[in-house]
């Protein structure tokens, strides 16, 4: 049986093996730095495109409930409604109290009709009792914090207030005669006048909304844009296919190259027969043919990718 020297063809293994894995090894490691650093910017990118679209549809949410409130003052929150309501006692449906509702807005304006009546029922209900039968009534700010009145609609209650003080104090004029008729139409005529001046800017404020949701709408759509972009780089910067099979190939190498030899090595053997020259050179071109196949086969994947 031949025998020889085992020292140099195990240091040679060993520095061989090292030698690969250090060359692909740091392919490797530079590869996956460099793709620390892309994901680290594409998550900064997400992020700051993330808060920007989060803070355009709040803005653009805030600007749509504003319009929905306006809308819904504009067409509910009327004298003439106020008082159509009040003369059709029985919870009137929408589509009785306007005409061509607004459908994308017609379950706010719903809510908002059953909160008047609710209210208006209250307060006919409430006042009556506490309203005096004379020609002079008091402001309602006064009357409000005399009687420590609660409810959920201040302008409803205000509505019924002068309505009816209005009326009993009319009735208290005309009993006692005099001018009664020329101080009701001024207090009519300025009652008008106020609520077209309300009309006109609320008119002017529910534009103002609607430009701001149209402008933060666009805006949020083109930032949707950016995330969806931001969030594509970062799925294109994650742990390539491939890695890890990489991984298992070089301590395949580290274990037949190094890992044995090193192993001999320390046992102190300093010559091998033909069969253990055969086995080590066998593991050692093992450790190299794995290597190439995968790079081979990645290759070839990549091919395919593209």
């Amino acid at each position: 049986m031949q025998v020889a020297d085992a020292n140099w063809m195990l240091s040679s293994a060993v520095q061989s093996g090292a030698a690969l894995i250090a060359i692909v090894g740091g392919l490797l490691g530079s590869r996956y730095v460099a793709l620390n650093a892309e994901q680290g910017a594409a998550r900064r990118r997400l992020r700051e495109a993330s808060d920007r679209l989060s803070a355009a549809q709040d803005r653009e949410a805030k600007a749509g409930a504003e319009a929905t409130r306006l809308v819904t003052k504009i067409l509910l929150d009327d004298d003439e409604r106020y008082l159509w309501i009040y003369e059709h006692d029985g919870s009137p449906t929408l589509d009785e109290v306007i005409q061509d509702v607004p459908e994308e807005y017609r379950s706010a304006l719903e809510k908002h009709l059953l909160l008047i009546e609710r209210e208006l029922s209250e307060a006919r209900r409430v006042l009556p009792e506490l309203i005096p039968h004379t020609s002079e009534q008091e402001t309602w700010p006064v009357f409000r914090a005399a009687h420590k009145l609660s409810f959920e609609h201040e302008g409803v209650w205000q509505w019924t207030y002068t309505f009816l003080s209005d009326a009993r104090a009319s009735s208290a004029r005309r009993a006692a005669g005099g001018w009664s008729a020329v101080t009701d139409g001024l207090v009519s005529a300025l009652r008008s006048q106020t609520g077209t001046i309300g009309t006109s800017t609320d008119s002017r404020r529910l534009g103002q909304a609607r430009d701001q949701q149209e402008e933060a709408n666009r805006y949020a759509s083109r930032l949707q844009g950016e995330v969806a972009a931001a969030q594509a780089q970062l799925d294109a910067t994650q742990q390539p296919k491939g890695f890890g099979v990489a991984l298992g190939v070089l301590a395949y190498i580290a274990f037949v190259d190094i890992a044995i030899p090193l192993s001999l090595m320390v046992e102190g053997v300093t010559a091998l027969s033909f069969h253990a020259r055969l086995s080590v050179a066998c593991l050692f071109g093992s450790g190299v043919l794995v290597l190439f196949v995968y790079l081979f086969a990645y290759s070839r994947f990549l091919k395919r990718s593209d």
